[in-house]
């Protein structure tokens, strides 16, 4: 069976994929005759969990904008260039960052 990647956190830290921890409480396991089959309600667990690539969309591109602007204001460059640079990216490439191990 699947288990969840965990890790012991200090105060400061976060968890790995996790801003609320929608992504680990969605997934859950059903048995189908001999087998078990893991799933995540979650439309962007698969990606997250497999990596892959995404492409960027107009929407996408708006809340970039936003991000990059907000983070001038906040004095952040670094940050900016950050946005920046994804507001031109045609395609984001997700790295494979494995929270469900079979």
């Amino acid at each position: 069976m699947g288990a969840r990647k965990t890790k012991r956190l200090s105060r400061n830290e976060s968890k790995t994929l996790s801003d609320r921890g929608e992504l680990a409480e969605s997934i859950d396991y059903r048995i189908d005759g001999n087998t078990i089959i893991i799933y995540s309600d979650k439309p962007y667990a698969q990606i997250h969990n497999e990596g892959g690539t995404i492409t960027v969309t107009p929407k996408m591109r708006s809340f970039f904008l936003f991000k990059m602007q907000e983070a001038k204001d906040y004095g952040s460059i670094e940050i900016a260039e950050f946005w920046r640079a994804m507001f031109f990216s045609d395609e984001i490439k997700m790295p494979k960052r494995q929270f469900i191990i079979l």
